[in-house]
């Protein structure tokens, strides 16, 4: 079943959705801020998470039929920060828990060494970040 939500989730963080940020971002010429959920897919392959990965482009993506665990979804923080660079943000913080990523016009953080492991999701999955990786592993990314 498709679920259809009026904003995007981390599910629909794909590279459709990076190409709608960066419209986000080129549609804001002041001096505003996004918030959006970090890294998205659990990576936690420290290779991953240094590069700028995201799925690949479904216009129909359900992330619980292209995995059941519904882990495989949206792009790394650093596809995410590289996307916001080129129209202006930069990354200002990630939040306690690595749920959420925060971008301002004046942002500078480095996404390599600020990405943490998500632990609301590690929480209720009963999975580290490692754990979840392991299980999507095989499946595709492409370098953004």
């Amino acid at each position: 079943m498709r679920r259809h939500n009026s904003r995007p989730d981390e599910s629909q963080m794909s590279e459709a959705f990076l190409k709608a940020l960066a419209r986000r971002c080129a549609r804001d010429p002041g001096g505003g801020s996004l918030t959006l959920p970090t890294g998205a897919a659990p990576v936690a392959d420290v290779a991953k998470v240094l590069q700028a990965l995201s799925v690949p482009y479904d216009p129909t993506f359900d992330r619980h039929e292209k995995h059941p665990s519904g882990w495989y979804h949206g792009a790394s923080l650093t596809a995410v920060a590289k996307l916001c660079a080129s129209n202006g943000y930069g990354l200002a913080a990630i939040s306690d828990a690595g749920a959420n990523a925060f971008f301002t016009r004046t942002g500078k953080l480095d996404p390599v060494t600020s990405w943490r492991p998500n632990t609301l999701r590690d929480e209720w999955s009963g999975k580290n970040a490692q754990q979840q990786y392991l299980s999507i592993r095989g499946l595709p990314l492409v370098e953004v």
